[in-house]
């Protein structure tokens, strides 16, 4: 069945055929885009293995393509049950570098404060506490 080695040592080609010894040679691919709603966030795929796989085949083969010649937007058609198209396109696109801040300095002495204040207060009530146990005895 599936070889036990990491995909991430995989080329494209060797995924592919991974993917084919996966198909069910008696059953052909299903792959259906359904809207139960109003609008386009209304909608569900139906589909058995081989669709899955076909589709996981498909996009494969267009980042294989993007590899290869750099381009950023594909075709791909998906169609719903109507025979409209729902995807007619890939673009390939990076993900935005995402930088992490350093807590400001005002952060860290709000932090401080506020940390102080409940060690002033616990101490507070533990004093209030005693003395009020103290004076019931």
């Amino acid at each position: 069945m599936f070889e036990s080695y990491l995909i991430d040592d995989m080329d494209t080609q060797e995924l592919l055929k991974s993917l084919e010894a996966l198909k069910n040679v008696d059953e052909k691919s299903y792959f259906a885009v359904k809207q139960y709603g109003g609008g386009p966030e209304e909608s569900y795929a139906l589909t058995n293995r081989n669709g899955i796989i076909s589709v996981a085949k498909a996009l494969l083969k267009l980042l294989d393509e993007h590899d290869k010649t750099g381009r950023t937007e594909m075709p791909f058609g998906i169609f719903d049950e109507r025979g409209d198209t729902v995807i007619e396109y890939i673009t390939f696109k990076e993900p935005p570098k995402v930088e992490i801040e350093k807590p400001s300095r005002l952060v860290w002495v709000g932090c401080t404060a506020v940390g102080i204040a409940l060690v002033v207060v616990f101490i507070v009530g533990c004093i209030s506490i005693t003395s009020w146990l103290i004076n019931l005895f």
